[in-house]
């Protein structure tokens, strides 16, 4: 980008928060705005292995999701089989405690 391209960037940045923001709290927004700017250029040389950390972890936890609605479905029709099996009488309940 060159100077001009920044300057229209920045502006229009500002023309956005115009109407959510009043002009005395512009630097309320753009203070964190560049705070983050300035972050992700420090951390630029860390963000393709950040990335595929986050990518490896994520794949973890969506199979352990996987495995818990797996368990779910089963208890689910656990249940279902035993309710059944009580109606039916199949089973005898009389003499359980809750």
């Amino acid at each position: 980008m060159n100077h001009s391209q920044i300057v229209s960037f920045l502006w229009g940045v500002a023309d956005l928060i115009r109407d959510t923001f009043k002009r005395g709290k512009y630097q309320d927004v753009i203070l964190p705005l560049t705070v983050l700017r300035r972050l992700d250029c420090v951390l630029a040389p860390t963000k393709d292995s950040i990335v595929r950390h986050l990518d490896d972890q994520t794949v973890a936890i969506d199979g352990l999701i996987k495995t818990i609605r797996e368990g779910i479905d089963r208890l689910t029709e656990f249940r279902t089989a035993l309710i059944s099996a009580a109606v039916t009488g199949k089973i005898d309940v009389r003499d359980e405690t809750v």
